[in-house]
C-alpha cells in the first residue's frame, strides 16, 4: 500500500503540475506530452506539429522553463520541509 504521506504529496505534486501545463500556451503544452510522456522522437513531433527540428527543441526549451518556473513558486517554494 505505501505511505500514506508520501502518496498525499505526490498526488499534491501532480495536481500543481496540471496547473502548470494549463498556464503554458496549448502548442507548447501538446509538445511537451509529446515528447516527454508518449516519447516521441523529434523527428515524429515535427511530423505532427508541422514544425522544424530546431523549432522543437527552442518550444521544448521554453515549455520546460516555463514548467520549472512555475513549479518552483507554486510547489517548492511552498513545500520546504525540515530536516
Amino acid at each position: 500500500m505505501g505511505n500514506p504521506y508520501r502518496r498525499l504529496k505526490q498526488h499534491q505534486f501532480f495536481e500543481v503540475l496540471q496547473q502548470c501545463m494549463r498556464r503554458l500556451s496549448p502548442r507548447l503544452a501538446q509538445l511537451f506530452v509529446l515528447k516527454e510522456l508518449h516519447d516521441l522522437s523529434n523527428e515524429e513531433i515535427c511530423k505532427e506539429l508541422g514544425v522544424s527540428a530546431t523549432n522543437v527543441w527552442v518550444m521544448l526549451y521554453r515549455a520546460r522553463l516555463r514548467l520549472r518556473q512555475c513549479l518552483e513558486f507554486r510547489w517548492f517554494a511552498n513545500n520546504q520541509e525540515v530536516l
